[in-house]
């Protein structure tokens, strides 16, 4: 079953449907849609074969089949949460039909992650999920130098605002920290090799998409990466390479500052989020506020449940002629989820992000092999990415960025457990005995 949940992570990742590219020219993956169209029964097939997985794992479940309690019950009440908002919104006059497009991901991957909980049980099995993102993310960084060196750069069609899609951001960003674990905690000259040829090529792909949020989510997952290291050679070796980075980023930015040649692209995009607003930042600003309106008009605690617009402060930047919802799936899916369910349903909903981040720390911190506290931090890291799309870039509401965070609350269900950094509550209880 591992294998089959695998490859339909593969499809997940790289189907190409709703890429730019596609419209142009022979993409290879165009069929796995069919996995992501809804059945008569409003449910994709994706989900329901997640679902028949979940059903027959379950009727095998193995005797060391421990779970991590508190993760479990985090995800629960994300349910619950969900559930109650979409009634109350609904209850209130909400429009069925966008309030069920709100909520359907967050069902599905909720799903997903228990799932993967109950397929994959130790570092060694997630190992099979990880080689399947760094297979999708060279496809896909593969696909997006084809479309931009045949015709992008030729100009036979206008430059497009991105070459693939929103979603690989998270799947280049998560890959590019795959291999940076894999070549530090890891520590073999072949883990270094991939890193050092895979790197690269994943940045130059995360360039040419032109997605800004890319590089603010690459910077705070190093940061968060640096932080998570155990003391040792490795990291004093690390450090000293930060070190000797400062001066040759500080002159970067010195002369880069406010150019417009493509090697300062990445600055110019980091410029454009803090400093120098452009449209889209602009574009974000007036939809930010319309969000906190919105919380302000409904209510701090409850907001206006599922199934309503936020408030719109300003047309300037409508897109409603082409996304129907619009007003139902803000960018900022952080502070939409707040305008939508209020604090209640905020907490409710995230308390799942602090849960997981405490129990991959702990790994990466106390676990005694390398590849448990490379999980550790991957689990960190690849949270803050995922959340970073979700406030910039309609995270909760993009397949790969849910999907994405499936597997990291499915994995911390079953890794602090295995690698040994939490006892189950009855192993614990009864270790006393034993000794007595």
């Amino acid at each position: 079953m591992r294998r089959f949940v695998a490859v339909l992570y593969f499809a997940l990742l790289t189907q190409d449907s709703f890429s730019v590219y596609a419209s142009f020219m022979f993409s290879p993956t165009v069929w796995a849609q069919i996995l992501f169209d809804p059945l008569p029964i409003k449910v994709r097939p994706f989900d329901l074969l997640m679902g028949i997985i979940l059903v027959l794992a379950a009727g095998k479940r193995d005797a060391k089949g421990r779970r991590f309690t508190p993760m479990r019950n985090m995800q629960l009440l994300a349910v619950g949460t969900t559930v109650f908002f979409f009634v109350y919104g609904v209850a209130r006059g909400g429009d069925i039909r966008a309030a069920s497009w709100q909520v359907y991901l967050v069902f599905a991957t909720i799903l997903a992650s228990f799932t993967l909980a109950s397929v994959f049980r130790t570092p060694e099995h997630y190992l099979l999920l990880l080689k399947v993102y760094v297979a999708a993310a060279f496809y896909r960084a593969i696909m997006c130098f084809i479309f931009y060196l045949l015709y992008v750069r030729p100009m036979i069609i206008p430059p497009p605002g991105h070459l693939s899609t929103h979603d690989d951001t998270v799947l280049w960003t998560f890959v590019i920290m795959v291999l940076l674990a894999n070549a530090i905690e890891i520590r073999k000259k072949r883990s270094a090799l991939y890193a050092a040829v895979g790197i690269p090529i994943l940045l130059v792909a995360i360039q040419l998409n032109n997605r800004r949020i890319a590089w603010v989510s690459l910077a705070a997952a190093l940061v968060a990466f640096y932080a998570l290291l155990r003391p040792s050679n490795v990291k004093r070796r690390v450090t000293r390479w930060v070190f000797a980075a400062v001066p040759v980023m500080l002159l970067y930015v010195v002369v880069g500052w406010g150019r417009t040649e493509k090697m300062f692209k990445p600055l110019a995009a980091l410029a454009s989020v803090s400093t120098v607003e452009d449209a889209s930042t602009k574009a974000r600003n007036v939809e930010n506020l319309g969000l906190i309106a919105t919380a302000n008009y409904s209510g701090w605690f409850t907001g206006t449940g599922f199934g309503h617009k936020y408030v719109e402060l300003s047309n300037k930047y409508t897109i409603a002629a082409y996304f129907e919802l619009w007003q139902y799936v803000p960018h900022n899916s952080v502070l939409g989820l707040f305008a939508f369910t209020g604090f209640f349903g905020f907490v409710g909903f995230w308390l799942r992000i602090p849960t997981a981040v405490f129990i991959y720390s702990r790994m990466a911190r106390m676990a005694e092999r390398p590849i448990e506290r490379a999980a550790g931090i991957l689990g960190v890291v690849t949270l803050i990415i995922c959340c970073n799309q979700s406030y910039g870039d309609m995270g909760i509401f993009m397949p790969v960025t849910m999907y994405t965070f499936a597997l990291v609350f499915g994995a911390a269900m079953r890794l602090p457990i295995e690698s040994g950094v939490w006892t189950p509550p009855a192993r614990a209880a009864a270790q006393p005995s034993a000794k007595s």
